[in-house]
């Protein structure tokens, strides 16, 4: 195998769209049935790519450190997309309407984190606070402030018990 995958497997594609789907799709000729791994290798690898490249100047850190499921999907996606497109994305059969769908969803998802409004992947933690805490301990300034009272209720204590 000339490339090598960082973030997923060619298991993580199978799962997606079924073990013979990849096969044959991961097959230009339509003559061999045998999944070609290293076709489906190179489509991971330039899934991968993609991604990186979509997520790079974002929140998320690049390369990723961890791969949640949320983008195991999204580049599993993209990689299935660039297996199945030789075989007549242009024709109007409903796969190939099916797997334009499923990349519009993925790109539209990179598109979410890029704005900032989807967290994928390396979420930063907030710093740890260096000043004075503002809480007190018995956290009694936190109750809600009371609304005044009406004049008639001036000598019932307040709050009730």
């Amino acid at each position: 195998m000339s490339v090598m995958p960082k973030y997923i497997a060619q298991s993580d594609l199978e799962d997606l769209f079924g073990i013979n789907n990849i096969a044959v799709w991961s097959n230009l000729d339509d003559t061999n049935t045998t999944a070609d791994a290293d076709r489906i290798a190179r489509a991971i690898v330039f899934a991968e790519n993609y991604v990186e490249s979509r997520l790079r100047g974002t929140t998320v850190a690049v390369p990723l450190d961890t791969v949640t499921p949320i983008l195991t999907h999204t580049i599993a996606t993209i990689a299935g997309y660039w297996l199945y497109s030789p075989r007549g994305m242009r024709d109007s059969d409903t796969v190939a309407n099916r797997m334009k769908t499923m990349r519009d969803d993925v790109e539209a998802l990179l598109e979410s984190v890029a704005e900032g409004s989807v967290a994928v992947g390396d979420i930063p933690t907030p710093p740890e606070p260096n000043g004075p805490s503002i809480i007190p301990e018995d956290n009694s300034d936190l109750r809600p402030p009371h609304p005044p009272r009406p004049p008639h209720l001036v000598n019932i204590p307040w709050p009730l018990p």
